[in-house]
């Protein structure tokens, strides 16, 4: 039997198709694919060497409070922030290969528009 798998129909068996389980539940003759337009995108990569403080823990939570916090409330301003902007942070990430805190922000758009919402 031909059977549609999506997140409405069939729901598990689209969920163990996709990786969710330890194998695949059935052969697939198709897929569809939204594809959308291809847009620019402009990174933004603050880094902390955590090697330099890594003897000083609290020296970490001084250099986010001090710097990462005051970056995102005065310069990116979150509350206003367009939706085309996005990130994260992560606790382990290397920055010229050195192991450290990054706050990655990417813009959905050129850099002037990017630029404009801030």
């Amino acid at each position: 039997a031909v059977v549609t798998a999506d997140a409405c129909a069939n729901p598990d068996l689209f969920w163990a198709l996709r990786g969710g389980g330890g194998g695949a539940w059935g052969v697939v003759l198709s897929v569809w694919y939204r594809l959308w337009p291809k847009t620019p995108v402009r990174v933004f990569l603050m880094a902390y060497d955590a090697a330099t403080y890594s003897t000083n823990p609290g020296a970490v939570v001084r250099y986010l409070s001090d710097h990462f916090v005051p970056f995102l409330v005065s310069v990116v301003r979150p509350a206003r922030l367009d939706r085309r902007w996005g990130g994260y942070w992560s606790a382990a990430c290397y920055a010229n290969g050195i192991p450290g805190i990054c706050l990655h922000l990417f813009f959905l758009g050129s850099e002037a528009a990017g630029r404009a919402t801030l």
